[in-house]
């Protein structure tokens, strides 16, 4: 491991021991992360004895789906799931990947993350396979941008939180908030007290939730660095790529 990669697993390792942190995230949607990326991360978060979530590409992203068994992933997320035949289509994925003893070990969860998602939250659950489902994360950045608000704290964005985990936590659903994570969404967190299992920021899952409130100000900032240090990371390894071959390209240039 380089300098930056210990660093982040130091990080990882305090934030397991002493704020509630149980997983990384790495999405294969909306930023697209590269296989070689799963593996350093999957690498990382070895050393830190923390586990790793992937969030698909999509309800019937097969491909991500099997990427995401080989890597040994221990959470899988289905991103913008709006109606029951989206979440039935993608538990039937699943399900179709995964044998009965490896289901036991996998944690599967959706995005709820849109109005329609929201309103049609009841009618969701009513998927014939929906005892697969162990939770849901809430997308914050997302539903707010649905709803033209600019600020994820919203009270708008509260009340439809309350509503959801109410509902969620009757099914026995594991309940996280996500989007647009940092110290200002410490009272949003704070009055969803009795519904929420956890949080996240873009990268880096507090599960452990009794664990994680009891100093979310010194955990959301210190999960955040993780991230600055992960995206220097990539910067460092791609930088080189991108001049390794300067100088023949210079030579040639020359001829």
């Amino acid at each position: 491991m380089n300098g930056i990669e210990k660093k982040m697993v130091g990080i990882l390792r305090t934030l397991r021991e002493n704020y509630g942190v149980t997983a990384v995230k790495v999405n294969m949607e909306a930023e697209g992360i590269r296989l070689e990326e799963i593996l350093r991360t999957k690498d990382i978060v070895l050393s830190a004895g923390v586990e790793l979530t992937v969030k698909i590409g999509g309800c019937e992203a097969l491909t991500d789906l099997r990427l995401s068994k080989m890597y040994g992933v221990n959470t899988v997320m289905g991103p913008m799931i709006e109606s029951q035949f989206a979440l039935e289509k993608y538990l039937a994925m699943v399900e179709s990947e995964y044998a009965a003893d490896e289901l036991e070990d996998l944690k599967v969860v959706i995005n709820i993350e849109t109005v329609d998602g929201y309103q049609k939250f009841d009618q969701i659950l009513e998927a014939p396979n929906s005892s697969l489902l162990t939770g849901i994360v809430l997308g914050r950045t997302d539903l707010a941008a649905a709803l033209n608000l600019k600020d994820v704290n919203a009270p708008e964005v509260l009340s439809m939180a309350k509503d959801l985990f109410s509902k969620a936590r009757k099914q026995s659903l594991t309940c996280i908030v996500g989007g647009g994570m940092s110290v200002k969404a410490i009272p949003f967190l704070k009055e969803l007290k009795g519904l929420l299992t956890g949080f996240e920021t873009r990268k880096v899952v507090f599960a452990d939730y009794g664990k994680a409130e009891t100093n979310m100000a010194e955990g959301i900032p210190l999960a955040l660095k993780f991230e600055y240090h992960w995206y220097e990371w990539k910067q460092q390894y791609y930088g080189k790529i991108y001049n390794e071959d300067a100088a023949k390209m210079k030579s040639l240039s020359a001829q």
